[in-house]
């Protein structure tokens, strides 16, 4: 079996979440939505649900299955101030899919976040090599176009690795919960497109408190929206070591995959 693994919790990354369905539906048996019930900050959060998904795509319902992630033991509470706490609960948000299903160790998990889109001739490519036929623990780490605040502003000069495809054997034995990312053979070509941080002016302030990043990233609240004013002005990123230049491109049909450019005008002509 081939499972295609996302989460979500904001209600504007649904486009990216419908465009990548679109674009591996003829690959994978199912998909999994999770929703956790939690912030990574360990703050209860209201459900969004996927209703949406199957009003766009109403095909989804045979494949698509919805796991509202809930508290566990493993969640720690009110932790905006302990990066070390908030990233565990990251670890458990996207890695807590495998208490609720029986997985093979033969069956193959692609496991992304919601604003990534994975190209579907990479995917098959990489399902089809040699080395996931016959390697008991095969895992590539994709590499993705990173577009930041605007899915046309692209960091050209940035490298960004993330989402992986593995066989669920290489986790299966691991104690405790992993990300499901970071995993494995850097792949060599761009197997897709990171939409990071392509949110509303709210959604980026809700994100900044609620990010397993945020004590050490984000700090004051009102620094942040100083430093984000700044950005949006100035078309970079600047909330890394190394600030991120970004470049505003005319030719999206060479980096987004065509479903997203069919998702992104469904919900255009919805706003």
């Amino acid at each position: 079996m081939i499972y295609l693994k996302t989460i979500f919790s904001q209600k504007s990354e649904m486009k990216y979440i419908v465009a990548q369905y679109a674009e591996l539906e003829p690959v994978i048996d199912y998909m999994i939505i999770v929703e956790p019930m939690f912030t990574h900050t360990g703050e209860l959060r209201e459900l969004i649900g996927i209703e949406e998904l199957y009003s766009k795509l109403p095909t989804a319902t045979e494949k698509v299955i919805y796991l509202p992630l809930p508290i566990n033991a493993s969640v720690y509470t009110g932790v905006s101030n302990d990066e070390d706490k908030c990233h565990s609960n990251e670890k458990y948000t996207r890695g807590g899919f495998v208490d609720y299903f029986n997985f093979k160790p033969t069956d193959i998990i692609i496991s992304t976040d919601a604003d990534e889109v994975l190209y579907r001739n990479f995917v098959v490519n990489c399902i089809n090599s040699k080395y996931f036929r016959y390697h008991p623990f095969a895992s590539v780490c994709v590499r993705l176009h990173q577009f930041t605040y605007k899915d046309t502003w692209l960091a050209k000069d940035f490298i960004f690795y993330g989402p992986t495809i593995c066989k669920y054997s290489r986790n299966a034995s691991v104690f405790g919960y992993r990300n499901w990312r970071y995993q494995g053979r850097l792949s060599k070509s761009v197997g897709g497109c990171h939409f990071s941080w392509c949110l509303s002016r709210l959604e980026l302030s809700q994100k900044a408190k609620s990010f397993a990043h945020a004590p050490s990233i984000f700090g004051n609240h009102e620094i942040f929206e100083q430093k984000l004013e700044k950005d949006l002005e100035n078309r970079t990123y600047s909330f890394r070591t190394n600030k991120l230049q970004l470049t505003e491109i005319q030719n999206v049909n060479s980096y987004w995959p065509k479903t997203y450019k069919q998702s992104s005008k469904i919900f255009e002509e919805n706003v």
